[in-house]
């Protein structure tokens, strides 16, 4: 099977421990004998490097045997912020429909609600692609109490198939904001005993 996995929150050569919990599902996906690609989009604005100098990831990159693009997407830090997952939609969209012909994603996840959902879950539908939405935490329970924000992650989550989010309280909190129940899986955080252990 073929899994596109998509989300700002991913380690890179420059973060190497950004969003590492996401590293480790897309690990342990590998292990289990499925093919993985990973969009991790990077924040770009005009200008930035005369405010501070910011290194960015290379385009592509191979990190823990796992092929990882980091398109740039427009971002405007503190003006139009309504408006940047429009941004991130219009900045990557030809880049993830190239991935999309050219790996033949089976289903694809897209973690984290706002902006990567929302940006990108349209597409997934307008494409006819099999997709889930993951959520964390804080992309729902704080966007969804922002009402400029809510009614996009409330229609994204109502509009997906299938949703998996960390832990049951963040499940029922989803299902008392109108999210259909039979959609939504939760799951507990998983303990490495390689790593941690006595």
């Amino acid at each position: 099977m073929h899994i596109l996995f998509i989300s700002t929150l991913y380690p890179s050569s420059i973060e190497p421990i950004r969003g590492i919990f996401n590293q480790s599902l897309v690990k342990a996906l590998k292990l289990s004998k499925q093919e993985v690609q990973v969009i991790s989009p990077v924040k770009w604005c005009p200008g930035e490097n005369f405010i501070r100098k910011r290194v960015f990831p290379p385009y592509t990159e191979v990190v823990e045997g796992i092929l990882i693009t980091h398109p740039r997407f427009f971002y405007s830090p503190g003006t139009f912020i309504y408006w940047h997952y429009l941004f991130y939609r219009w900045s990557i969209k030809r880049h993830f429909l190239s991935i999309i012909n050219e790996f033949h994603p089976d289903h694809i996840i897209l973690c984290f609600v706002y902006p990567d959902a929302v940006a990108l879950a349209p597409l997934c539908l307008k494409k006819g692609l099999d997709y889930s939405i993951l959520v964390l935490g804080s992309d729902f329970r704080i966007r969804s109490t922002q009402r400029q924000f809510k009614k996009l992650v409330i229609r994204t989550l109502n509009e997906a198939s299938l949703i998996f989010c960390a832990g049951q309280a963040l499940k029922r909190n989803m299902i008392l904001s109108g999210i259909e129940s039979n959609k939504i899986t939760s799951f507990n955080n998983g303990v490495d005993h390689n790593l941690f252990h006595t």
